[in-house]
């Protein structure tokens, strides 16, 4: 199998993994311990989630886990943000919380078209927010 081939069958691994995973529970969507948020500009990707599939896929794929991460990373599913970077940053915000924090992952902008769900999608967070830049 070709390096071009193998990276292209991850992909597709994780995709489906991502797919699975939403279906059956394992992955939860906007809540305070979720990899995934909905959110205005798409589906917000926590890294973690990339390393988990790696540590259960990167075998079967005989490439190391750096470099499929990247090729998972630059795949163009992830939308760079207006400052070219593939790094989202979202404030988050609650009523119960007293110090602001935030958190950072990669953005799909068009999932509904990328990832084929027997379940709906939750509705956009209320809790997180497009970082705005001073």
């Amino acid at each position: 199998m070709t390096m071009t081939k193998n990276k292209s069958q991850l992909f597709k691994q994780f995709i489906e993994w991502v797919e699975k995973n939403i279906d059956n529970g394992n992955l939860s969507i906007n809540q305070s311990d979720s990899f995934l948020h909905v959110v205005n500009e798409g589906l917000l990707v926590l890294p973690v989630i990339l390393t988990d599939f790696l540590n259960n896929h990167a075998d079967s794929c005989h490439i190391n886990n750096e470099e499929s991460l990247k090729s998972i990373i630059m795949s163009s599913i992830f939308s760079l943000t207006s400052h070219k970077s593939l790094v989202w940053k979202y404030d988050v915000v609650s009523n119960r919380l007293y110090n602001s924090f935030q958190v950072e992952g990669l953005l799909i902008r068009d999932f509904d078209s990328i990832l084929t769900l027997q379940k709906t999608m939750p509705m956009r967070n209320e809790y997180l927010f497009l970082e705005v830049r001073r």
